[in-house]
């Protein structure tokens, strides 16, 4: 088995195109005192990335092919986000390989007989873990270090999951990922997708609707992914360009260390004018640029932001972000006349 290292800014070895610090590599632990298991897990779950791609990369992609989606396609930022969360669920779920085996229980044979029986009890639950949709309950104020509390909307059973600087989570919004333990807290398993400014009645008729087929949502993963994220698409063309914004503006509030809740606002405030306005463009960065302004200004009382120093934020020219900046203002003094 390979022990090729994998360096913080390169790409990401389950085929996302994100830096591995900001794709599986968020993950990862603090090495312990040679006690705590959790070296030695981290260790694995590494080995498993290299293990899965290495040997089975072309498997994989063949797989990922008998399960596109119809109504992302031709959305390449979709299909991207897609097809990261459909591999997680092919290497631990689907059992292609010769003995009904997934690649994870493929992995777990090969590698037991040489862990200490504290890590072969927790590896072993890996096994057992399902895909599923959390909540952020909390996040630790001041982008400090400490854990980030999640609850699971399908058990109602809350995690807590290492928090680090760098990491972006908006309490409120919605993560989708598989769940493992580790000695004192959990992880996520080879990565993680998160939904910014989904409709959280939507988000749990969803959940409502899949736990209910056959299998329950782990064996209805593939189109429960699709659906997923296909929810934060506003208009009635499932214009994936309106998703597209309320992520870019998203994470751009998050690295600034905006508040959540005024994040939320944001995000409510740009669903209601895909809403209303059905807005047509090409390019996301200016209208994300248009509402942060707009959120800076009226939200947060920022009166020394610029337009000029917003634009260069989101490479948008000023003249286009003014024109959404005067649109989202109009349509909003509306809604209050109304």
């Amino acid at each position: 088995m390979s022990k090729k290292k994998v360096g913080r800014n390169d790409p990401c070895i389950c085929g996302s195109r994100k830096k591995y610090r900001h794709c599986c590599g968020k993950s990862r632990v603090v090495n312990s005192n040679g006690i705590n298991p959790n070296f030695e897990l981290d260790v694995l779950h590494h080995q498993l990335q290299t293990f899965a791609f290495e040997n089975y990369g072309d498997k994989i992609k063949e797989q990922s092919q008998l399960f596109e989606h119809p109504s992302i396609k031709g959305n390449s930022e979709l299909v991207d986000i897609y097809f990261t969360g459909l591999t997680l669920w092919i290497i631990t779920k689907l059992k292609f390989l010769e003995n009904k085996q997934t690649i994870l229980e493929l992995f777990y044979h090969i590698v037991v007989a040489k862990l200490s029986p504290n890590v072969k009890q927790l590896f072993s639950r890996w096994m057992k873990s399902n895909p599923s949709i959390y909540e952020v309950i909390s996040v630790p104020e001041g982008s400090e270090e400490g854990f980030v509390e999640l609850r699971d909307l399908l058990t109602n059973r809350r995690y807590s999951i290492p928090f680090r600087v760098g990491d972006e989570y908006i309490k409120g919004s919605f993560v989708v990922g598989a769940l493992v333990p580790f000695a004192g807290f959990y992880s996520f398993l080879l990565t993680i997708i998160k939904l910014y400014g989904h409709n959280n009645i939507g988000i749990h008729e969803l959940v409502n609707r899949f736990s209910k087929k056959k299998g329950g949502l782990s064996a209805q993963f593939p189109e429960f992914l699709a659906e997923a994220l296909l929810l934060g698409v506003h208009n009635e063309e499932n214009n994936p360009l309106y998703e597209q914004v309320a992520q870019t503006f998203a994470d751009h509030m998050v690295e600034n260390d905006v508040d959540d809740a005024v994040i939320l606002q944001g995000l409510d405030l740009w669903k209601k004018f895909c809403e209303k306005e059905k807005p047509s463009f090409k390019k996301a960065e200016p209208y994300a640029a248009a509402l942060e302004y707009y959120v800076q200004k009226n939200l947060l009382g920022n009166d020394e932001v610029t337009q000029s120093t917003v634009a260069k934020e989101y490479d948008a020219s000023v003249s286009s972000m003014s024109t959404n900046y005067r649109k989202l203002t109009n349509m909003i003094e509306t809604e209050t006349v109304e």
